[in-house]
């Protein structure tokens, strides 16, 4: 009832209190490496890194690899877990993510015009086979019985 609510609400805060802190000493502590660095170097710049605690980064590849896996359902199944109709905010707040991470945010907006891209393997940099492309009715294509 209500007192589960509540609950759930308060370790919701909590968790995203601990993901914020823990980004923030992570930048804080990379500051730190960085103004000694600068110091050993006698004013030389060096390139800054963009830090993210280990938690965050944790926590966005978690939804990154959630929001991959949702359309990756069953064929009976895939018209009622619209991967469209998710709304990532509410995702990313079951990750202890304050909001959607602003790439993804950014693509999904855009529309995902990016299906060229995606047909090519990052591990080998060739096409993937339109055979083995999940989510695509490829029944009766090249089959003897279609």
């Amino acid at each position: 009832g209500r007192e589960g609510e509540v609950f759930v609400a308060a370790v919701q805060g909590r968790l995203e209190e601990v993901v914020v802190q823990d980004d923030l000493n992570e930048r804080a502590a990379e500051a730190e490496r960085a103004k000694k660095a600068g110091k050993k170097k006698n004013g030389r710049k060096s390139k800054k890194r963009h830090v993210e605690g280990k938690l965050l980064e944790s926590a966005r590849c978690a939804f990154l690899a959630y929001l991959r896996a949702y359309p990756a359902k069953e064929k009976a199944v895939r018209d009622i877990f619209s991967a469209r109709a998710l709304h990532l905010g509410h995702i990313a707040r079951s990750f202890a993510l304050k909001e959607p991470p602003k790439k993804l945010a950014k693509k999904r907006k855009e529309g995902d015009d990016d299906e060229e891209e995606s047909a090519v393997l990052k591990s080998t940099g060739r096409k993937r086979n339109a055979k083995l492309a999940f989510g695509q009715d490829n029944a009766g294509k090249g089959t003897p019985n279609g």
